[in-house]
């Protein structure tokens, strides 16, 4: 953030006044909190368990991922493995990179 300081006049008190220039805006905190959020998701080893779900074709107003091409983890053969995710919705237990999924879920 932003401050400027104002030094007082003879006339105004000896106290500094401050004045934010820069206040973020409630979309910004909404949006670190949103990912936060995901990040704590993601540490959260329970979501290894999740049956993986392909998800569904993203609306023209979503952002679709990079690839297709997803991991998932699957406990019964206890290995992270490949799927084709159809790019929203679907559960956590997806991850773009298999070194993601290993690193959280083996």
């Amino acid at each position: 953030m932003i401050f400027e300081t104002i030094a007082p006049t003879k006339e105004a008190s000896s106290e500094e006044v401050s004045i934010d220039l820069g206040a973020s805006s409630s979309e910004t905190k909404l949006q670190e909190e949103t990912s936060n959020q995901k990040e704590n998701l993601k540490s959260d080893k329970s979501i290894c368990q999740l049956k993986p779900s392909e998800g569904r074709a993203c609306r023209e107003d979503e952002k679709p991922p990079r690839t297709n091409l997803h991991y998932f983890y699957s406990p019964k053969d206890r290995r992270c493995k490949l799927y084709f995710y159809r790019g929203c919705g679907g559960n956590e237990n997806r991850f773009e990179k298999k070194a993601d999924c290993e690193a959280l879920c083996s």
